[in-house]
């Protein structure tokens, strides 16, 4: 990628970035908002209006095959991310607040102690951070599309070794921090 395409590339972002807090945080009800992380309807329901209102702009910039997916990508990023599951690990691993006391992480069953650690003002103010800066990096690939759409499978391969990759790493590198304590 040259230049031009590396600065157009960070314009659609941009704009991906706007469109994504409008979508995202405007056009959800409360009752998503509270429900989407335990409930796997109500979250995928919310993933495809989500994924839909950002890949419809999308039509009128590229081929529709580039659109579509995009809104695969934003759809299963955007699943995965709101499960809450990644924040929750970047908590454990990372942030180490008193409240996560749960030590069989591996199961998932981490929503009494993250409650606890979520509902304190700044828990949740870090929360709220890393899970919209998760949602953001996967905006990356979908710029990358609009600009050069010729790259679809490349995007896409690589798009989906992240998931298929960093899921194993993060379990082998939570697996090496817990045999470290």
């Amino acid at each position: 990628m040259n230049i031009h395409a590396v600065a157009e590339v960070g314009g659609i972002l941009s704009l991906l970035s706007l469109l994504h807090f409008l979508v995202d945080w405007g056009w959800q009800s409360h009752d998503e908002a509270t429900k989407k992380a335990t409930c796997a309807k109500c979250r995928a329901a919310h993933c495809l209006k989500y994924s839909a209102a950002m890949s419809a702009p999308l039509l009128f910039l590229v081929p529709g095959r580039v659109a579509l997916a995009s809104m695969v990508i934003l759809w299963v990023s955007h699943f995965i991310i709101d499960t809450y599951i990644p924040v929750f690990l970047w908590a454990h691993f990372f942030r180490r607040p008193p409240q996560l006391k749960v030590d069989d992480y591996l199961t998932f069953d981490y929503w009494g102690s993250f409650k606890e650690f979520s509902s304190d003002p700044l828990g949740r103010i870090l929360c709220l951070v890393v899970d919209q800066a998760l949602h953001l990096v996967y905006l990356i690939p979908v710029a990358i599309l609009v600009v050069c759409p010729h790259k679809l499978s490349l995007v896409i391969q690589a798009t989906l070794c992240n998931f298929i990759i960093l899921g194993p790493v993060i379990w082998m590198w939570a697996s090496v921090k817990k045999a470290q304590r």
